[in-house]
């Protein structure tokens, strides 16, 4: 980190960390975590996903694999949990989108894929960590559906 910034709350605060999330989000425009992206984040939350610093030892020159973007929910989530990384291709509820979806129609696709995923577990495997992954993905996405349609209505 350069000289002339001297504390990490600077950092995070200044142009620089500014310019350089606006770039990575720019590449990495979903939650790494649940997959929601960046245009939808905003619309349903307000702000745009977080940028998550993986490792602090090039902080200021960070490269990016330094670096994960995260939507607010799962940014708190990974930090509760430690590095356990839950991915979209393991929970597999990020459905497809396009440009003209909105918020509404994308969360309840999601809603909908992690119903069909859970139901396609044995009844035998559902206590391992593939299915608690989904049911964590179907809440989210639960939620994220409530808080689309509460936009939507104001």
């Amino acid at each position: 980190m350069s000289n002339e910034l001297n504390t990490y709350s600077e950092y995070i605060n200044g142009e620089v960390w500014r310019l350089r999330r606006r770039a990575y989000l720019r590449d990495h425009p979903a939650c790494a975590m649940c997959g929601i992206p960046d245009r939808i984040h905003v619309t349903v939350h307000g702000r745009h996903l977080d940028v998550h610093h993986l490792s602090y030892a090039r902080l200021g020159e960070e490269l990016d694999e330094d670096l994960m973007a995260l939507c607010r929910s799962c940014h708190k989530k990974r930090e509760s949990v430690g590095t356990v990384p839950v991915t979209p291709e393991k929970v597999n509820f990020v459905p497809d989108s396009d440009e003209n979806m909105s918020p509404v129609e994308y969360w309840e696709k999601a809603v909908a894929k992690c119903r069909d995923s859970l139901s396609q577990v044995p009844q035998d495997k559902r206590d391992g960590p593939a299915t608690w992954r989904l049911v964590w993905a179907e809440e989210f996405a639960k939620t994220s559906l409530a808080k689309a349609k509460e936009s939507a209505v104001g």
